[in-house]
């Protein structure tokens, strides 16, 4: 009997973009192997311990690992030196969802302050090798995007065996309903890796239609727009949305406009249900739009490139309904079936090589 041991320092939950993935990973997984153990956060107690420290969050879910031997443990954004210890594998696999580290630490100080970049095991250059070091050691890294690649590749230059598998989506039945006015969407969280404060100065230069917002960004942002209810026209906070159709649905176009960041599922979310997309080329999610065919990719931080999309869908209607159209054609080569394909026939590679 094949068994597998799963770990993420995320949790297998369909309601956020790092969740979905998790899941389709067991899932790939559970059609190769017959027993998989998996270790969540919300499995193991004491979570306020290690909210920013992988290193004690591996140490913790070691206690709960099972003995024995495993065929594969599959690591998902966390490391395993104290796991690796306590189990037996013949193999093991990463996923790492890689961004620029230096630009995510200037945006971090450049909106709350010298010093305010939480994640210390990326700064002490000690932890920051461990992490490394037991990526190298993998015998595969999975990894959504190009722009994910390249920081591996620059960073662990001696890993050969880097797979690039893109998040994926689901594609609803019904899709393609445009408001009668502009919208512009964004949906997901708020962090200074986001790049919501150029997308904040491009719409003040827009001018007309709406800006919703929905996801937790809602928490952060709020006191901004109540500070200040004259400086960002016609902006709209949904907060926490239980269901993504309806927040697709109410838009003419999305934008993602993170300065870095892997993916940003929620791209190819937007394109499943035929909205075209405007997405910096910060986010790694960027590689799945044909430029001016299906969307828009812009530089990071540019906010004049930001207002000339958003504006050419405001202008032009009719294009916008066309180009999300082949959003939704682009979006169907990434259903979460085909997606799992990929790490299904990755997974039975590995174990039978």
């Amino acid at each position: 009997m094949r068994r597998a041991l799963y770990v993420t320092f995320d949790t297998l939950d369909p309601n956020n973009g790092a969740g979905l993935v998790c899941m389709h990973e067991v899932n790939a997984l559970k059609k190769v192997v017959d027993d998989v153990f998996v270790i969540q956060r919300n499995t193991i107690t004491g979570a306020d311990l290690y909210e920013f420290n992988p290193f004690l969050y591996d140490y913790f879910a070691a206690q709960v690992a099972p003995g024995g031997m495993f065929d594969i443990v599959h690591l998902s954004c966390s490391p395993a030196i104290a796991i690796l210890d306590r189990v037996r594998t013949h193999h093991y696999t990463v996923n790492i969802v890689a961004h620029d580290l230096q630009v995510s630490i200037d945006e971090h100080e450049l909106y709350y302050g010298k010093g305010s970049y939480p994640f210390k095991h990326n700064t002490n250059e000690y932890l920051h090798k461990l992490l490394l070091k037991h990526a190298d050691d993998a015998d595969c890294i999975f990894t959504p995007s190009s722009t994910s690649k390249e920081w591996i590749d620059k960073n662990i230059p001696s890993r050969k065996d880097v797979r690039i598998i893109s998040h994926g989506t689901e594609i609803p039945e019904e899709f393609g309903i445009f408001p009668d006015h502009f919208t512009l969407g964004y949906l997901g969280a708020f962090g200074p890796d986001k790049g919501l404060i150029y997308l904040f100065e491009a719409w003040k230069q827009c001018h007309q239609g709406e800006l919703l917002l929905g996801g937790n960004c809602h928490n952060v942002l709020l006191p901004v727009l109540q500070a200040n209810p004259n400086a960002y026209p016609e902006t709209s906070l949904l907060g926490w949305v239980d269901h993504v159709s309806q927040f697709y649905n109410q838009i003419t176009a999305y934008v993602q406009p993170s300065v870095t960041e892997g993916f940003g599922i929620e791209i190819l979310e937007a394109m499943a249900y035929g909205k075209p997309v405007i997405a910096s080329r910060g986010a790694g999610g960027a590689d799945v739009i044909t430029d001016g065919v299906d969307g828009f990719v812009v530089p990071a931080r540019d906010v004049s490139a930001i207002v000339d999309k958003v504006r050419f869908f405001m202008d032009n209607p009719e294009k916008a309904k066309e180009m999300g159209i082949a959003a939704r054609e682009t979006a169907k080569k990434y259903s979460w079936d085909k997606i799992e394909d990929k790490y299904i026939s990755t997974y039975k590679e590995i174990l039978n090589g």
